[in-house]
C-alpha cells in the first residue's frame, strides 16, 4: 500500500503536471500508515479524574497510640487506619454473638493498595527506593483510594485488572490518577 501510493505521487509528478517535493512525498508516506497502534496506545494510557476531598479532619481523630505502626511512618499509619475504616464494613454475624463478619467494598482497589504498599516494603528492603520517596508515593495511592470508594470506577478497576503487576499499578494510581479537590 505505501510503495503504491509513493509509485502513484511520483506518476502524478511526472505525468500530470503537479509538483511535488521530497517533503510531499514524506507526507505521503506518513498518511498511507495505519493509525491502528496509535488508537491502542492512547486507549492504554488512559487518565482517570475524580473529585476528592481532604481527609484531614478525620486523620486528626486517629491516636497514635492507639492505632498500628506503619514502616512508612505515622502520617501513613493515620492514612492505612482510616483507608482499613472506610474499605471495611463489619456486620454482625447474628444477634447476640460477638464475632463479625468482615466485608471488603471494592475488593479490587482495596487489594490493589495493597499489593502496592507489599511492592514499597520490598524495594525499600533491597534499596531500589528511598523511604521519602515511596512514603509520598503511598501516600498519593491512598488518597486516592479514600477519595473514590463511594465513586463509580467501574472503568478504573477495569484498568486495574489490566494492569496485575505492582509496578504497573503504582503507575496507574500516581500517574494516571487525577484528584480534583473540592
Amino acid at each position: 500500500m505505501k510503495t503504491r501510493m509513493i509509485n502513484l505521487a511520483l506518476v502524478l509528478s511526472l505525468f500530470g503536471g503537479i509538483s511535488m517535493n521530497a517533503q510531499d512525498l514524506v507526507m505521503v508516506t506518513h498518511i498511507a500508515k495505519p493509525a491502528e497502534n496509535l488508537s491502542l496506545e492512547a486507549e492504554s494510557k488512559k487518565t482517570f479524574k475524580f473529585y476528592a476531598f481532604s481527609q484531614n479532619d478525620k486523620l486528626e481523630k486517629y491516636d497514635i497510640q492507639v492505632i498500628d505502626e506503619h514502616f512508612l511512618g505515622e502520617s501513613i499509619a493515620r492514612k492505612m487506619q482510616l483507608f482499613s475504616d472506610v474499605y471495611t464494613v463489619k456486620t454482625p454475624v447474628s444477634p447476640g454473638n460477638p464475632t463479625m463478619k468482615i466485608s471488603i467494598r471494592k475488593p479490587l482497589v482495596y487489594s490493589s493498595v495493597k499489593k502496592i504498599e507489599k511492592q514499597l516494603k520490598k524495594d525499600i528492603k533491597s534499596n531500589t527506593i528511598d523511604i521519602e520517596t515511596a512514603r509520598k508515593l503511598y501516600d498519593k495511592v491512598l488518597d486516592i483510594a479514600i477519595n473514590i470508594v463511594n465513586d463509580d470506577t467501574e472503568d478504573f478497576e477495569k484498568e486495574i485488572k489490566s494492569s496485575e503487576e505492582p509496578s504497573a499499578l503504582i503507575e496507574l494510581f500516581t500517574q494516571r490518577v487525577i484528584l480534583n479537590y473540592i
